[in-house]
């Protein structure tokens, strides 16, 4: 046997010992596919909602089918730019930080659009 073939076989035997004890077990296994299960189902969820207002959108603002379209395309290329961006913050700074962020910022919008006052919610 060769030396790479020797330093190969060696390589091998240690990752599938590393692997085998590195796999979630238990009800963590299963929080954690029922967690990205649903992102997936909301991302799909989301997206049927665009589409549905699509009509009311084009109604309220008089706008014509291909303007309407362009909304379709612009929420596909936010999410093409998002979800990738997303998944290297999280990488960069950690994932938990990212989350406390992101809750951070969804629970401070209506205070601020609470605030404004060039556009009256009444």
């Amino acid at each position: 046997m060769s030396s790479a073939q020797n330093r190969l076989s060696r390589s091998n035997a240690g990752r599938a010992a590393t692997n085998q004890s590195d796999y979630i077990q238990g009800p963590l296994k299963w929080a954690i596919t029922f967690t990205a299960s649903l992102g997936a189902i909301l991302e799909v969820i989301d997206t049927s909602i665009v589409n549905v207002a699509l009509s009311d959108i084009q109604a309220n603002l008089g706008a014509t089918v291909s303007e309407v379209g362009w909304v379709v395309t612009g929420y596909a290329i936010a999410n093409v730019i998002l979800i990738p961006l997303s998944a290297w913050l999280g990488d960069t700074f950690g994932k938990k930080a990212i989350l406390c962020s992101q809750w951070q910022a969804l629970r401070s919008h209506p205070f601020f659009a609470a605030c404004q006052r060039t556009y009256p919610c009444w």
